[in-house]
């Protein structure tokens, strides 16, 4: 029954443990927040009396009442187990069974396989029984692999692989072939959960002309998990159909069709630099030109294959792209190999600049007046501010003589723009300091 005389003091009742008296505030009270806060004191009670006003909370119109009564129901833990089972057959049984499984506790099992059969709910009831990973579970998860919906055959896959029993394997492989785009991924990521390495080939199988479905990222990615070699020829392969795919649509460059494989390539590019393997060193070349995050990954993909990328990224050093200069350029101060000084010392123009300027000071001693027509030293070669500055960082990362004398140079000579000679400074600093 309500409240008279106005609102309940419900920091009172909850002093007082009165968990009666706030039930009746939990099912009467009409402002959702006051119901949201007595869901949190009733759980911070904590008494065997507590659970049932909570799961009776789970039926309240407000979302965040029914979220409140779920984490308190969690935070009890077992305690709340008999009082859930109870409710599976109430209308919100897929909120009871939500909570059971964030529960955990081995003792909801049967009754949440005995739940499967109400059709309504037998998604959350599968996800429950994942969560949980009791062995019981295995063989109605597997049953449920052939439901006529996708949604139960695709939760049946993920809780399978939760699980991890290679029983499940082969059923797995047979729903690779599934028409369900959705159901093939949560197969395929099961698969490399449980690490059967009898998954490998049908994996491999299923590769080809599946990136614009979104799949083939989650196929390599499986093959890692496996050990299986492949997996390096599944995300090479990955990288080098996005950029014929970029190519096929560049008029669409930032169109959504183009970004959502965006995340496939960067994770492609992240794992490959894991593995090491250097026959990915062109395809993540040619990735150093693609979207910031694609970019970034492939630059820090470089690194990690080490010595392998350099003579690939010098020469990437006079690629068209402002991208991919910049980004080699980064790269090769990072791997640290002293032979790519010159390179960069070249791309920059100093030492041409420096002989010239060697020049001029033999002039001025032996005649004492500047040459006809002279100019203050100035690089031969005008670089983008931004590729410039990623060169003289990487000298400075480099730190041999023959950089030292280009970061001095630069520094000293007025006709570089300050950016440079700010870059320089701070490198020969940083230099100085770490001896």
């Amino acid at each position: 029954m309500p409240f008279f005389g106005g609102r309940p003091n419900t920091e009172k009742l909850k002093n007082r443990c009165d968990v009666k008296s706030l039930a009746r505030v939990l099912g009467h009270e009409k402002d959702p927040q006051i119901r949201r806060s007595v869901s949190k004191s009733v759980g911070q009670i904590g008494e065997n009396q507590a659970v049932e006003p909570l799961v009776a909370a789970l039926n309240d119109n407000s979302p965040e009442v029914r979220n409140a009564a779920e984490t308190e129901l969690i935070r009890m833990g077992t305690v709340a187990i008999q009082p859930l089972v109870a409710e599976l057959e109430s209308s919100q049984c897929w909120r009871v069974a939500s909570v059971l499984g964030k529960i955990g506790d081995s003792q909801a099992v049967e009754p949440l396989i005995s739940a499967l059969q109400n059709e309504d709910v037998k998604g959350p009831t599968i996800e429950a029984l994942g969560d949980i990973g009791d062995i019981r579970a295995l063989e109605p998860l597997i049953a449920a692999l052939d439901d006529a919906e996708e949604y139960v055959r695709r939760h049946a896959a993920q809780a399978l692989g939760k699980i991890g029993d290679k029983r499940a394997v082969e059923s797995l492989i047979t729903v690779l072939k599934d028409h369900d785009d959705g159901v093939c991924i949560a197969a395929v990521e099961a698969l490399g959960k449980i690490g059967d390495l009898r998954a490998a080939q049908p994996l491999v199988d299923m590769i080809e002309g599946t990136l614009s479905r979104g799949i083939s990222p989650f196929i390599a990615k499986a093959l890692w998990q496996l050990g299986d070699a492949r997996a390096a020829d599944a995300f090479i392969n990955i990288l080098l159909e996005r950029q014929e795919y970029i190519g096929m649509n560049s008029s669409s460059w930032y169109s959504g069709e183009i970004e959502m494989s965006a995340d496939h390539a960067q994770y492609a590019a992240e794992i490959l630099g894991e593995i090491g393997d250097a026959r990915a060193v062109d395809p993540l070349i040619a990735s150093l030109k693609d979207v910031p995050s694609v970019a970034a990954a492939a630059e820090k993909a470089l690194v990690q294959v080490g010595k392998e990328a350099l003579d690939p990224l010098i020469a990437a050093l006079q690629n068209g792209s402002l991208s991919v200069r910049r980004r080699a350029a980064s790269a090769l101060g990072q791997i640290g190999d002293t032979r790519a000084v010159k390179p960069l010392v070249d791309l920059l123009g100093v030492d041409g600049a420096m002989k010239d300027t060697d020049e001029l000071l033999k002039h001025m001693k032996k005649t004492g007046q500047l040459p006809e027509g002279w100019e203050n030293a100035k690089p031969s070669i005008e670089l983008e501010p931004s590729v410039a500055c990623a060169v003289v960082r990487s000298l400075g990362m480099l730190g041999n003589s023959h950089s030292v004398k280009a970061l001095e140079f630069i520094r000293n000579t007025t006709s570089y723009d300050d950016m440079r000679q700010v870059v320089a400074a701070e490198a020969l600093s940083h230099l100085k300091e770490t001896g």
